[in-house]
């Protein structure tokens, strides 16, 4: 794929659901691509902590508990999330708001 991507004006983001391995993760950014697309927040935190900082997380982010991990994974990390509702756009906004606020003093 990143071969066939070389020319394109196109920018891949493999999703690491298929081997869950940091190493792999690494190899398939050194031939190319942005970033990777994880499923979930635990999938997103074990890449982080292996060093990949461009994260797409694919699913939605919609419980407090989640949506705080998100918003300590992204302190860091350049974290993006896929939404399908405006009303989870709200909650994240919201909740992230409120945690960021309550970590920082802000």
């Amino acid at each position: 794929m990143a071969e066939f991507f070389k020319d394109k004006d196109a920018k891949l983001r493999p999703q690491v659901k298929t081997h869950k391995t940091p190493a792999i993760a690494l190899k398939q950014l050194n031939e190319g691509p942005i970033g990777i697309t994880c499923q979930k927040i635990s999938e997103a935190e074990v890449m982080a902590r292996a060093g990949i900082r461009d994260i797409l997380i694919a699913n939605q982010v919609v419980s407090k508990k989640k949506i705080r991990r998100l918003v300590e994974l992204a302190r860091d990390n350049a974290i993006k999330v896929a939404v399908d509702s405006s009303q989870n756009i709200e909650d994240l906004t919201n909740l992230a708001c409120l945690f960021w606020k309550s970590t920082t003093g802000d």
